[in-house]
């Protein structure tokens, strides 16, 4: 495909274009129901334990103070979702402000011994939340808001004295010990990274095989525990070293033709285009032997074959399937696999997300120049931001089984935490266990809870819950369903785990165990009343607008140019951006990659429109528009230039459609484009017939991209 200049193309303008051409719909996000609010305050007052989740040291956060300074930002800026109209829980920017403290108090938004890690911060500046300006300024201007809260708080003296409840003593990370756990599948790894340095550039491959691959930190940071951050910057290895995974693979005498990338990672958002390189081993953005990358909510996987139909690029990549948004800005565990008898594949977690046999092929045409890195590509221009806790080169496609295995195995160092409840019990030797370890940077996995007892003579257990400083989050509580009696003296008491949330880090929390019985003594919990759905029938109702499909996208695009879907560089292009169309026709699944891949796919098919005789005469019409006269000529025939821009809105779009958007506007529109692109266009030495074409080019893309088309 012939490029466009990209210093004479208004990216502004382009967009400008197809938010024009877009139809106006509106998709409710605000649908879920809260119970009545009434009642929810009080069940709350009748819990002796709300204190827990209200109060920070014994203090609890003043009405006056939440109104004057965090309830005006939230309504401002929230109340679209997240009022009573809206009906998106938590409702905290409820016309009500009293409701509204209610809400974002009791559901644990905020976070008053850690301001920073209030979740409402943390949903703006870490995850980009519908941000109302510049997200990590609107982050900082609600922790400001809840710091000033806080204080004015504390300052008028509002506190209330601590409720009895049944728990246990309190434990911190570094009381535990240390957890071996279950041992991971390593015996085909030859490039291995578990980032434990903690100082330092300098992240070491302990593999054992010859030569150490280790990488140069450039930019990341360590992160806290295990694993590198990045925020900019690459971990880069030398090429020399690099060829090792070469020889270990593809050239030397132990060369197996396949292999496995395996990564404990934490994606920082789920917008992350390119794909962005977690690990790659390449050379530049066009060039690669493998690479594992994110692209928005799927993970890419990108390697290099003896297959005719695989590019050096290594692409079409195989890629997870958009609508189940496999990748989250979460910790997980992928393996990416191949061979060339089963193909790729790809693992989340230790589940088979998805594979391919075709064009499996052997690895003959590797490179053995290229360079080994982790978090960007090796021309540091396709940046992965996200933490990365560990990395592992296999020279064996893993089986299913030994992927599990390292799944299970884990990442991170666990400990093994005992609380003590004999005072509670009124006899020595209880105990309450559980691994401990950090899930993300959010959380802590609590996991296989064992009741240890002394005395094991058939007392009961009830309702199991992590507090963190005292507080019980309302997240993250799986045990709450737990209603059994202790006969053994180590039982087991649930076969999942739980996520909960940090507050001041791992260095800091402590974490308690509470009960709604235990042995005899019950403290009593009011259940919140069930409340009202919405009729199955609202529920159901499907938009009338959806989206058209990969297969449509290209069909349709095919149609209305003329061009056959079977042409060689529209074919390419489609099979590379193929998995980066929609996949389904709802809009509630329509991402910012899909415009991007939409948009690639139709330039593509302007360009082959354009540059033929043939199909632009049977488009635009016989001497219609003048494409082989240099810009300042053929654009100053005002009459054709006209004509072209209504063929382009008559046959891409339609004509006297119910629905269209306004026609007026999508020729002003259209001409503002072309006279931006021909603003430098004085003469035909400047601007030949290339550059006409591409104007042209470029006007039938902003047209057949938009939404007026993609929407159906």
């Amino acid at each position: 495909m012939k490029k466009l200049n990209k210093k004479s193309v208004s990216k502004a303008r382009f967009f400008k274009v197809w938010m024009l051409l877009a139809f106006t719909f509106i998709v409710s996000a605000c649908t879920e129901q809260v119970p009545n609010n009434t009642q929810k305050q009080e069940a709350e007052k009748s819990l002796a334990w709300i204190n827990f989740q209200n109060n920070i040291q014994n203090r609890v956060v003043g009405a006056e103070g939440f109104s004057v300074f965090l309830y005006p930002l939230l309504v401002e800026n929230c109340s679209q979702c997240h009022n009573e109209v809206g009906s998106v829980s938590p409702m905290f920017a409820h016309e009500d402000a009293s409701v509204a403290q209610t809400e974002v108090v009791s559901n644990q938004k905020i976070s008053f011994s850690n301001t920073a890690n209030s979740r409402i911060v943390v949903k703006v500046r870490d995850e980009f939340h519908y941000c109302w300006s510049e997200c990590e300024a609107n982050a900082l201007s609600l922790q400001t808001a809840i710091n000033q809260w806080l204080d004015d708080s504390i300052g008028k003296g509002n506190t209330t004295p601590s409720a009895y409840i049944i728990n246990s003593t309190t434990q911190t990370l570094a009381d535990g010990v240390l957890d071996a756990g279950i041992q991971r599948y390593d015996d085909q790894v030859i490039a291995f990274y578990e980032f434990k340095e903690g100082s330092g550039n300098v992240a070491n491959d302990t593999s054992g095989v010859t030569p150490a691959l280790n990488l140069t930190l450039d930019g990341p940071v360590w992160a806290a525990g295990q694993g590198i951050e990045i925020q900019t910057g690459i971990a880069i290895g030398t090429a020399v070293d690099s060829k090792k995974l070469f020889d270990q693979i593809v050239g030397g005498p132990t060369a197996t033709q396949e292999f496995s990338i395996e990564a404990w990672v934490i994606p920082a958002n789920v917008t992350q285009e390119g794909p962005a390189r977690i690990v790659t081993y390449s050379d530049g953005t066009q060039n690669r032997n493998f690479t594992m990358g994110q692209q928005t909510y799927d993970y890419a996987f990108r390697n290099r074959n003896d297959s005719p139909d695989i590019s050096t690029n290594g692409t079409p990549a195989l890629q997870t399937i958009n609508a189940e948004q496999v990748l989250q800005a979460s910790q997980q565990h992928v393996v990416m696999t191949y061979s060339a008898i089963e193909g790729r594949k790809i693992y989340v977690n230790g589940l088979l997300k998805i594979s391919e046999t075709n064009n499996a092929a052997t690895l003959n045409n590797w490179d053995s120049n290229f360079t080994f890195a982790i978090g960007n590509e090796t021309t540091n221009n396709r940046l992965f931001m996200g933490v990365v806790q560990l990395v592992a080169i296999h020279k064996r496609a893993l089986s299913l089984d030994q992927v599990t295995q390292n799944f299970e195995a884990g990442v991170g160092v666990k400990f093994t935490l005992r609380f003590d409840v004999s005072q509670t019990l009124g006899q020595p030797g209880n105990y309450i266990q559980f691994e401990v370890s950090e899930f993300d940077r959010y959380s802590y996995l609590f996991n296989k809870p064992v009741f240890i007892s002394a005395a094991p003579n058939g007392f009961r257990v009830k309702n199991v819950e992590v507090a963190v400083n005292g507080q019980i989050p309302v997240a993250g509580q799986t045990w709450r369903n737990i209603d059994t009696t202790i006969t053994q003296n180590e039982q087991p008491l649930f076969d999942m785990a739980a996520v909960i949330r940090k507050d001041l880090g791992p260095e800091a929390d402590q974490f308690s165990i509470f009960f709604e019985i235990l042995g005899d003594k019950e403290n009593i919990i009011i259940e919140l009343s069930p409340f009202d759905i919405l009729p199955q029938e609202v529920l159901d109702v499907a938009p009338r607008t959806g989206v058209r499909t990969f297969e449509q996208i290209t069909n349709a695009m095919a149609t209305v140019t003329g061009v056959d879907v079977n042409t060689g560089s529209v074919k390419q292009t489609y099979l590379e951006l193929k998995q980066q169309l929609p996949s389904l026709p709802s809009l509630n699944g329509f991402l910012a990659s899909h415009q991007v891949g939409i948009s690639k796919l139709a330039l593509e098919y302007c360009d082959v429109l354009v540059d033929s005789p043939v199909l632009r005469d049977q488009f635009f019409g016989v001497n219609s528009f003048d494409f082989n006269a240099p810009v300042s000529t053929a654009l100053a025939n005002t009459v054709q230039v006209d004509q072209m821009v209504q063929r382009l809105m008559d046959k891409i779009i339609g004509i006297n459609l119910s629905n269209q958007p306004d026609t007026m506007m999508m020729r002003q529109e259209l001409n503002n484009l072309i006279t931006d692109l021909s603003v430098s266009c004085s003469s035909p030495s400047v601007c030949d017939a290339v550059r006409t074409r591409s104007i042209v080019k470029a006007s039938c893309a902003a047209v057949l991209g938009s939404a007026a088309f993609t929407l159906k």
